[in-house]
């Protein structure tokens, strides 16, 4: 008998987090072949006596393995399981009696498949899913629009002679920017050329699904398959191809219609400096200083984000939920960006309910570097900004309602002609500035 999570059916049941693995014992999370594997014909079993626990073989005390399903606990059995009987049984051929499979442990969340078959040719469109190469690769792609009317996990995979790769986007993929809204990705790994990952839908959402090839300028035939209790509806777009790379960057903000007219304007201005927080963002030597911010919302809404510079500094933001791991970027990442917002700033948008935290990382694209910046929240309602760096220190941003779009860091002549009151708050390492404006008759 091999450990539980060795079943080639394991991805449909827990994520293995290999980042926070000790180094030497990533073997021991290996994945076999239904040639290599009997599971004799039994579900996944968490409560297997050989199923390994949430931290085993953690390298800094984060998860090293988790269930895909809410609230279910893995390896904490000392006794053999129901299910672990039961395969002893056929295994030796002995009586079954007495022996009743639980029902809680044959839960299969992917009984449904939606299925949809086209082809990379020459003439689909192209970009350079790499982004930060030094190369000009040309990747062919198509994208897809993907609705469910149920909220649950669902499974993506491919189906082609090619070496695939997928990603999913919240709301939109931007070509140019292939990092941007990116939710989940997966490419072919050792055993299978194709790629397949989970991920949970919002039954009101929209999400865009990328199909591409690993290997560069490749065309085939291929056929997407999605997998869960219930149906998807998937719409194939009009793609476009990313513009050529290295001749034109862009200088100007998103249009009007991009960012979306909000009501509140909240401003968040601070100082990366010598003395912030640092981090290896990269997984290399170099390093990285970073301010984390507690973000609370009033109301529920979609709200944006978009960083300035006084004096252009490239940044790059990370938005999270419930909490930031420095050690483990990818835990908790709800979104991320780095060039959306024009003039080398990060923009984003997310849904954000008032119910959950978050954590907004404001840290810079290259190593080393400090900066004074900006961010500014647009949505539906005020934002409470919290310093993690300085948790005594409570920002909350009362903004004047206006729905005008910034094309500069916010200044008190960039924002309003009108009589004001500027009332100015100052601590250590951040300003804030609250307006409010005089109606004259």
């Amino acid at each position: 008998f091999y450990h539980e999570q060795a079943r080639p059916d394991r991805d449909d049941y827990v994520r293995v987090n290999f980042s926070n693995i000790r180094a030497g014992e990533e073997h021991n999370f290996e994945k076999y072949t239904n040639s290599y594997v009997d599971t004799l014909g039994t579900p996944y079993d968490y409560l297997s006596i050989m199923h390994y626990g949430k931290y085993d073989f953690s390298s800094n005390g984060f998860p090293t393995i988790e269930s895909i399903i809410p609230n279910v606990d893995i390896g904490e059995n000392v006794n053999l399981s129901t299910t672990d009987i039961y395969e002893i049984r056929l295994f030796y051929n002995c009586s079954l009696t007495g022996i009743t499979l639980p029902t809680t442990t044959s839960v299969n969340l992917y009984t449904i498949n939606t299925t949809i078959s086209s082809s990379l040719t020459i003439n689909s469109s192209i970009y350079d899913r790499l982004e930060d190469s030094n190369f000009d690769y040309q990747y062919y792609y198509e994208s897809y629009e993907i609705r469910t009317s149920s909220s649950n996990y669902y499974m993506f995979t491919s189906n082609s002679s090619i070496s695939t790769y997928g990603c999913l986007y919240f709301m939109s993929f931007h070509p140019n920017y292939p990092r941007s809204n990116l939710i989940q990705s997966d490419n072919e790994n050792k055993l299978d050329p194709q790629f397949r990952f989970t991920a949970y839908l919002d039954s009101n959402e929209t999400y865009i699904l990328v199909f591409t090839s690993y290997y560069p300028s490749i065309i085939a035939n291929y056929t997407l398959i999605i997998s869960g209790l219930t149906s998807i509806n998937i719409k194939k777009l009009n793609s476009t191809s990313a513009s050529p790379r290295n001749r034109t960057r862009q200088t100007t903000l998103p249009t009007s219609t991009e960012i979306i007219s909000y009501e509140y304007k909240s401003i968040y201005s601070s100082e990366l400096t010598k003395d912030s927080f640092k981090f290896n963002r990269q997984a290399n030597s170099d390093i990285y200083y970073y301010e984390s911010i507690i973000i609370s919302i009033l109301k529920n809404g979609d709200y944006t984000f978009q960083s300035y510079t006084n004096d252009s500094v490239d940044t790059y933001g990370y938005l999270y939920l419930k909490s930031f791991n420095s050690y483990n970027t990818s835990e908790n990442l709800l979104i991320y960006d780095n060039d959306s917002g024009g003039f080398s700033q990060f923009f984003f948008r997310y849904p954000l309910q008032n119910y959950n935290r978050y954590i907004l990382v404001v840290t810079t694209n290259h190593p080393n570097v400090t900066t004074s910046f900006s961010i500014v929240v647009s949505g539906s309602s005020t934002v409470h900004f919290t310093n993690m760096n300085n948790p005594s220190t409570l920002i909350t941003q009362t903004p004047s309602i206006t729905r005008s779009s910034f094309s500069q860091v916010p200044t008190t002549s960039s924002v309003s002609k009108q009589p004001s009151i500027m009332l100015f708050l100052l601590s250590s390492n951040m300003f804030l500035m609250i307006k409010f404006n005089l109606q004259l008759p």
